[in-house]
């Protein structure tokens, strides 16, 4: 099958980090099964992403139209040739989908050409007060996803969220995956000073607050680094304003290092001691998986979409009440037990059972197989 994956933003800094290495897993492991794959998305100027060698990939610099809305208003004219063009030779189209313009136009150049497409909203929909988003919701988020094939969730939260939008919606739950890719990285080497993480997007969800709490329970003779990577998304000056408090006492060294870049993560994973990401109704986040598969462990909240699973490789690594005091302790804890290379090479084959994306692939090919066998005999009938 010739298989167009469409995003709406793919950028250095990682703004929509996520979506944009699911995308890349699933077109590579398309690939190895003899599929055809395109990932066609947005860019920003001066932060166009790396070309990646084994994957086809085009972009379109695009600018907001809208203040407010940065990402979900990002367009361009020059959009509608090129990505017209790719559905049309397309066999089946995979929005990877938001309240934006970008999977927006992709739909509905899908429906005018006769294309099957599937819809995945990695989190991104709920149902929402605003009065703005409300009518987006009548006008295109309700009746695109009512057109698409199949609307692809990552959790039982997220398909609950979609249906308060749409009770006639059924989406299919579709976690995210990891390959094996990942296993020959370097093998991690104990330092002197250890190293924890914080790697999202830095904003009131992903309680990049809490870890800075975490930080300011140790003290520099702890020998702890706190690291803190990600894009602005409107708490980094509270970030850097607490920084600059720790620095003046006696608490552990902690740093804001700014964005990491797509191809960076894991080989960044693969050298830390901890990655803790104590969001709220996290849908599924990818970086969780990343450092999992590179044999770094993790400690993440209850709330998070994958913490059931990431429960079965070790319980320790989910906080399951929300003071800090619990997540100090497990933090302690961790950093100890997963000081060996043994203990870390078994976390990283554990990972990659539980979390290996060829089976995930598969059974997107039939996913893939049957919406375009619907769109046919529907285009038939009509």
């Amino acid at each position: 099958m010739r298989i167009l994956h469409v995003l709406t933003l793919n950028s250095r800094n990682g703004e929509y980090g996520g979506p944009v290495r699911v995308a890349r897993e699933l077109c590579r492991e398309l690939n190895n099964l003899g599929h055809v794959t395109h990932i066609f998305s947005g860019a920003l100027t001066g932060f166009e992403p790396e070309a990646v060698p084994d994957l086809s990939e085009s972009q379109i610099v695009l600018k907001p139209i809208l203040k407010n809305f940065p990402l979900s208003s990002l367009w361009s004219w020059k959009l509608i040739v090129p990505l017209n063009g790719l559905i049309k030779k397309s066999d089946i189209v995979h929005i990877h989908f938001a309240r934006d313009l970008v999977p927006f136009l992709a739909a509905i150049f899908a429906f005018l050409n006769h294309k099957p497409f599937i819809t995945q909203t990695h989190g991104m929909i709920r149902k929402e007060n605003s009065a703005i988003k409300k009518l987006v919701d009548f006008l295109f988020t309700v009746p695109i996803l009512k057109r698409a094939q199949s609307n692809l969730v990552l959790s039982a939260l997220e398909r609950k969220h979609l249906n308060e939008i749409s009770p006639k919606l059924s989406p299919i739950i579709f976690r995210n995956g990891i390959s094996h890719t990942f296993l020959d990285l370097q093998t991690y080497e104990l330092s002197e000073k250890r190293k924890v993480i914080f790697c999202s997007r830095i904003n009131e969800k992903k309680r990049v607050s809490v870890f800075l709490e975490i930080a300011k329970e140790f003290s520099k003779l702890d020998q702890i680094d706190f690291l803190i990577f990600g894009p602005d998304g409107g708490e980094l000056k509270l970030v850097l304003d607490k920084i600059s408090e720790f620095s003046q006492k006696n608490i552990a060294t902690t740093k804001y290092l700014g964005p990491l870049l797509t191809g960076e993560v894991t080989k960044v994973f693969a050298n830390v001691d901890l990655l803790i990401l104590p969001s709220l109704e996290d849908a599924y986040p990818m970086v969780v998986l990343e450092s999992l598969s590179v044999g770094t462990p993790v400690l993440i909240s209850r709330f998070c979409g994958n913490a059931d699973d990431v429960k079965l490789i070790d319980p320790e690594f989910v906080c399951t009440s929300d003071g800090i005091g619990e997540y100090v302790t497990k933090t302690k804890s961790i950093l100890q037990k997963y000081s060996l290379n043994s203990n870390r090479d078994v976390l990283k084959k554990l990972s990659l059972e539980f979390f290996d994306i060829k089976p995930l692939t598969k059974s997107l090919v039939e996913l893939y197989k049957v919406a375009t066998f619907k769109k046919e005999n529907l285009t038939n009938e009509s």
